[in-house]
């Protein structure tokens, strides 16, 4: 007895990409300023301070990304059997 078998497969694949970015932004501004007043007595005395102002800006910058991934998968099979006796 001999017999054949043929068959094929179909399928597809559909998938959809979701992703979602994050991200933050933070950043904080220290400064500080240091000054005296200038005056003047009667004695003739006179003196002046200079002021400084110092100041630093920080940045803080993070990203999150978070990626989700969905599959279909869709298979046909076809058999074709002939037997022979």
């Amino acid at each position: 007895m001999d017999y054949t078998v043929e068959y094929t497969v179909e399928y597809t694949v559909e998938y959809t990409v979701e992703y979602t970015v994050e991200y933050t932004v933070g950043y904080t501004v220290e400064y500080t300023v240091e000054y005296t007043v200038e005056y003047t007595v009667e004695y003739t005395v006179e003196y002046t301070v200079e002021y400084t102002v110092e100041y630093t800006v920080e940045y803080t910058v993070g990203y999150t990304v978070e990626y989700t991934v969905e599959y279909t998968v869709e298979y046909t099979v076809e058999y074709t059997v002939e037997y022979t006796v």
